[in-house]
């Protein structure tokens, strides 16, 4: 990446991670982490073994039934919720498992 002299560190940093997918994957990954903590009760947080952003995608992997079920049928209000707190449209599948 050919940087200009007066480009500013920020936007030089915004520029390689926009261009860099797997950083980029990883940023949006531990954002959606800390919303998920920030927003989930401590109930669904407790069962919550990991979550993962790749992609587009959100892997939940959940250790109570009753809540896999729970969780899959609001699959679309998860996404809503974690593309509001993202400011975009970054999630678009959500998966429960």
């Amino acid at each position: 990446m050919k940087r200009n002299k007066d480009e500013k560190i920020t936007t030089a940093l915004q520029g390689f991670i926009a261009s860099n997918k797997k950083i980029r994957n990883g940023l949006i990954n531990e954002e959606v982490s800390r919303i998920w903590n920030a927003k989930m009760p401590d109930s669904v947080k407790s069962y919550t073994k990991s979550i993962i952003f790749s992609y587009g995608k959100i892997y939940l992997k959940i250790e109570s039934a009753a809540l896999k079920q729970e969780l899959h049928s609001s699959r679309e209000k998860l996404k809503e919720l974690l593309n509001t707190e993202l400011e975009s449209e970054l999630v678009k599948e959500v998966y429960v498992s």
